[in-house]
């Protein structure tokens, strides 16, 4: 819901969610050892490094499918270019994760730049198609993912041991504050960064992200499905106990945050269903022109000109 008000809310709420698969790489490399701070420096320097390789490589495969778009006469062919933009942003994923990169974060730039620089030379017909095509395959994978995880809940934990071994609440209670709290601290800040960033060097005056939005993103970014994804690898006597924990706190901002969304963009007078003002002037276009033309009974010779 808050990916259809703004793009900036959508923008920031992915920043603030996908470093933790890398945070998540970093650390394991350095599991078992004694904490100190040249374990903590090396780890930072890791994490960067990681995290910059990740996203050279997202821009990389962006501007390269760019470049052959904008230079190629792949418009005349809306089916190839439509698979070409797809094919791209999926071997970004595995070429990332073929060379032990994150794949997440390279597929997230990827998609940046995809939209604001092959985005513009692609024809209507594949800025239509691919637009429909990922937002469908979005809403069909979000589905899937809640749906697993309601059933996790109820499937996740052995039958041949206590409830009692593996649920421990004040954990989850201790958990859930502090999830909110960080994400509390990861918002906020940022958003008034960018903010001081656009008011001072852009010479704008209004907010680039108005306190309703980060409220918003404050609100609604508690998913957690990679949250989930991540507690699964984990190993040890505790595993369990970290997994179920995991879960329980997923489920408990679904519900909470999830289920008040709609209550929460009203109180903070958010419009939803807000596109992009060029993408949607454009498809307001093309349908008035086909409308016209089926009407008037020239559609056939227009779609011969347009060819």
């Amino acid at each position: 819901s808050v990916s259809s008000c703004t793009s900036e809310c959508s923008r920031i709420s992915t920043f603030v969610g996908i470093p933790a698969n890398s945070v998540l790489r970093t650390l394991s490399k350095f599991h078992g050892l004694d904490f100190s701070v040249s374990h903590l420096f090396h780890g930072t320097g890791l994490f960067l490094l990681s995290f910059g390789v990740s996203m050279a490589l997202g821009v990389g495969f962006g501007l390269a499918m760019s470049l052959i778009l904008k230079h190629s006469s792949l418009s005349l062919y809306p089916s190839i270019e439509t698979c070409l933009v797809a094919l791209c942003a999926y071997m970004c994923y595995f070429f990332s994760n073929g060379l032990r990169e994150s794949g997440i974060v390279s597929l997230l730039f990827c998609g940046i730049t995809l939209k604001h620089y092959a985005y513009h030379t692609m024809s209507r017909r594949t800025q239509r198609a691919t637009k429909y095509i990922f937002s469908t395959l979005a809403q069909l994978s979000e589905n899937f993912i809640f749906i697993y995880l309601g059933l996790s809940l109820f499937t996740s934990p052995p039958s041949s041991t206590k409830v009692t071994n593996y649920f421990k609440p004040l954990f989850i209670m201790v958990t859930t504050v502090a999830v909110v709290f960080t994400r509390y601290a990861a918002v906020f800040p940022l958003s008034e960064m960018i903010n001081l960033f656009h008011r001072h060097a852009r010479g704008q005056r209004q907010e680039e992200l108005p306190h309703s939005y980060q409220m918003m993103l404050f609100w609604a970014g508690l998913r957690g499905a990679v949250g989930v994804a991540l507690a699964a690898g984990f190993q040890g006597e505790n595993a369990q106990s970290m997994r179920t924990t995991v879960l329980v706190v997923v489920v408990l901002t679904v519900i909470v945050f999830g289920g008040t969304t709609a209550r929460m963009l009203e109180v903070l007078g958010i419009r939803t269903g807000v596109e992009d003002d060029e993408a949607s002037s454009s498809d307001d276009e093309g349908d008035v022109r086909n409308q016209f033309f089926r009407r008037s009974g020239r559609w056939a010779r227009f779609g011969d000109e347009d060819d």
